[in-house]
């Protein structure tokens, strides 16, 4: 069943499921994250926002957007850790106090400086374990290269404070997006695989990562 405005593109839904439009024209929306109140933000990319889209009568259907945090550098990756938001753009992350009443974000401090420059892949991506370490995605800056810093097309490990980040994973051309599996420390990532070889050569991948994994 499609309910709200007519999609796009064609779904097949499972019977007893339905399917309507949240919220649209939001340009080029990419992470997803529910705040601890339940109120959905959105990175935008191309903006350099990071939106709010509250649905306050839980009728499947955002009554407003808000511009939560603006003039950010390729924002993309979004998580909630002990009531903090942390965003990670092209070369920082940067965590913020979350205001769940006014859906507002205010300055607490950048935890993470001076990462790498993405080229082709400028998003990073990033998740909480339940040991309160946060793991962040690099992509790689081109198809097939030698990368010059340890960091790029690898998934990196700190704790909270950005101290002391380590390759927990490597050999991830761009490991777009990732995630833990709820109440594990499982860490899990899609792949995209090398361009302009056809679109089923090499295969995209969702990996489990393994600490110290090569998955080049």
């Amino acid at each position: 069943t499609e309910l709200g405005n007519p999609l796009p593109f064609q779904l097949l839904i499972r019977e007893g499921w339905q399917v309507r439009v949240f919220a649209d024209d939001l340009q080029e929306a990419r992470d997803l994250v529910f705040s601890p109140n339940q109120t959905l933000l959105v990175s935008i990319l191309a903006a350099g926002h990071i939106i709010a889209l509250p649905d306050k009568n839980q009728d499947g259907v955002a009554d407003d957007r808000r511009i939560v945090l603006s003039n950010l550098n390729n924002p993309h990756g979004l998580a909630f850790h002990q009531g903090q938001l942390f965003v990670a753009e092209e070369t920082q992350v940067t965590r913020y106090n979350w205001d769940k009443e006014t859906l507002m974000a205010t300055l607490d401090t950048v935890i993470l400086t001076d990462l790498p420059r993405g080229g082709r892949h400028d998003t990073r991506s990033l998740t909480f374990d339940t040991q309160g370490n946060l793991y962040l995605s690099l992509g790689s800056t081109c198809d097939t290269c030698f990368e010059q810093h340890p960091w790029l097309a690898a998934v990196i490990q700190t704790d909270r404070e950005g101290r002391t980040p380590t390759v927990f994973s490597s050999g991830l051309r761009n490991a777009v997006f990732l995630t833990n599996k709820p109440g594990t420390d499982e860490i899990w990532v899609t792949e995209m695989g090398r361009d302009f070889l056809g679109p089923e050569t090499p295969p995209d991948e969702i990996n489990l990562l393994e600490s110290g994994g090569d998955y080049g």
